[in-house]
């Protein structure tokens, strides 16, 4: 006796019968089938990462107020909007201190591997050794 088609439910012959993981399918209802699953798990994925926050923040961000007609620009993620509506630029993000030399962690001026001079990186730009 036939089988029954899984998407459909109807007899599926040897003429028309396609298989898959041990499911029996019409042709054009295992090609419907599969659509299907593959835009319910894309759904899925969608409705799990939809409030997830990005890993890195522009540079730049476009704004404008067109209540007061002001022009979409391009504004640095540092600059902060003032009372008066321009925008004012905030002081540089404080780097880390730099590390004198001749203590424990300073950087060499020679490389101990090949000798080269360093240009105050965490590596030799010659033979690649990290200080």
């Amino acid at each position: 006796m036939s089988a029954k088609c899984l998407h459909c439910s109807k007899t599926v012959y040897h003429a028309e019968k396609r298989e898959h993981d041990g499911k029996t399918f019409h042709a054009r209802c295992f090609n419907l089938w599969k659509k299907a699953c593959e835009e319910a798990e894309r759904d899925r994925k969608n409705r799990e990462n939809y409030d997830i926050q990005p890993d890195v923040s522009p540079a730049y961000y476009r704004v404008g107020d067109p209540s007061s007609g002001e022009n979409a620009r391009m504004v640095s993620g540092n600059e902060t909007r003032v009372a008066s509506g321009g925008f004012t630029q905030q002081a540089a993000p404080v780097s880390p201190p730099q590390v004198a030399s001749g203590g424990s962690g300073a950087i060499p001026k020679f490389c101990p591997e090949c000798g080269a001079a360093t240009s105050g990186g965490k590596f030799c730009g010659e033979c690649g050794y990290r200080f």
